[in-house]
């Protein structure tokens, strides 16, 4: 089904885009029906398009994060409490990466229009407190040295790890965001959450699905 919705996206938007090479100035001031035909039929594509892209459009939603070091299980407490109270339509998976790189990389090899992570993330800030970012908006060149470093501890992985692996092997969506959450405390042998950590849960997968929904309106 994924392969009969990428046909129709690219149909839908090659259509869209020789409507408006067909419909020239000239063309439309000496027939000015034709215009408004062209732009009808290309308005009518795109609303098909994304009506298509609802029941078709592949998500992968991420927690990774080792459940035995406190707060770094963030990620897959979140994954837990969406598998377990939220029901989502074809295309939406949710996987628990942990901490394995290679892992992470493969699934994204089956192909996704889009990539939400949740993990646990130190930016200073009060514990609990959350962030939602697009990583690949700053992204940069990818350099030989770099992606050599990251491909050497694959096994233990954070976000920009895999989407440095990912993108060189052209696998990573189009569309990134990272829903992450300050941690308190991270450590060897300690296994659950902290309090102020477990209190921003249902906040994070509140965030989770409003970015499902955004992308499906986009």
């Amino acid at each position: 089904m994924y392969f009969l919705y990428t046909i129709i996206r690219r149909l839908v938007f090659c259509v869209s885009a020789l409507t408006r090479l067909v419909v020239t100035p000239k063309i439309a001031q000496m027939f000015p029906v034709s215009e408004i035909l062209g732009e009808i039929f290309r308005v009518f594509a795109v609303s098909f398009y994304r009506k298509f892209s609802v029941i078709y459009m592949k998500i992968l939603v991420a927690g990774m994060g080792n459940v035995l070091r406190g707060d770094d299980g963030f990620g897959i407490r979140v994954i837990e409490e969406l598998s377990v109270n939220h029901q989502f339509p074809e295309g939406i998976d949710l996987y628990e990466a942990g901490i394995g790189g290679i892992g992470f990389v493969q699934e994204l090899m089956k192909g996704y229009d889009a990539l939400i992570i949740i993990d646990a993330i130190d930016k200073g800030a009060a514990a609990g407190t959350l962030f939602v970012v697009e990583p690949l908006e700053s992204e940069s060149a990818i350099e030989n040295l770099e992606l050599h470093q990251s491909m050497v501890d694959m096994h233990y992985a954070d976000p920009s790890k895999v989407l440095l692996m990912a993108k060189a092997l052209n696998v990573c969506p189009p569309k990134v965001f990272l829903v992450g959450c300050q941690p308190e405390y991270v450590d060897d042998a300690i296994e659950g959450l902290r309090p102020p950590v477990e209190r921003a849960v249902p906040q994070a997968v509140k965030e989770v699905l409003s970015l499902i929904d955004e992308l499906y309106e986009t």
